[in-house]
């Protein structure tokens, strides 16, 4: 399995930075200074110790499963034939079911799906 299987997504990472999650993991989506204008993958070690001039965390599968506990969501996404995928209740009160490559993927989707809906309920309010 490689790296990119086992974290979050480089548009994941964004939206869930946007959303105000918490940045702190092992790896890293990151760009180097005057190299190149491509995201690459490692581990934060490294790119702390490089010029990096843009950097996003890409969090673990068991990253995601844990700000998930943390948030009081115990259901985790679920696998069927080699697809990873979650189902929240939407509106109007029908479940909507969303497939990914990846568990990973798919954790970070259940919680940048959640952040969103609590961002709404403190708009609302």
């Amino acid at each position: 399995m490689t790296l990119q299987e086992q974290v979050c997504t480089l548009e994941q990472a964004q939206r869930l930075k946007e959303l105000g999650c918490e940045q702190e993991a092992y790896f890293g989506w990151f760009k180097f200074y005057k190299l190149s204008d491509e995201w690459s993958l490692a581990q934060n070690i490294f790119t702390n110790r490089h010029n990096c001039k843009d950097f996003l965390r890409a969090f673990t599968v068991a990253e995601l499963g844990e700000m998930l506990i943390k948030l009081g969501r115990y259901e985790m996404p679920a696998q069927h034939k080699g697809t990873w995928y979650h189902k929240y209740l939407g509106e109007p009160k029908k479940y909507t079911c969303i497939l990914f490559a990846t568990e990973a993927q798919a954790r970070a989707a259940l919680l940048i799906h959640i952040l969103e809906q609590e961002k709404k309920h403190e708009l609302s309010h």
